[in-house]
């Protein structure tokens, strides 16, 4: 498993935690993780 940081997409994006889903869990990422999910923001045109 992966996270990818800032500026994931067709850019793609710094790998900010790997490795199981367990030691991800454990990662300084995993509460953003585990928030609940927001719709994305759109940006204006």
């Amino acid at each position: 498993m992966i996270d990818l940081g800032p500026g994931a997409g067709d850019d793609g994006g710094p790998v900010v935690a790997a490795g199981t889903p367990q030691e991800v869990a454990e990662s300084r990422t995993a509460p953003c993780l585990a928030a609940r999910p927001r719709p994305p923001v759109r940006m204006p045109a």
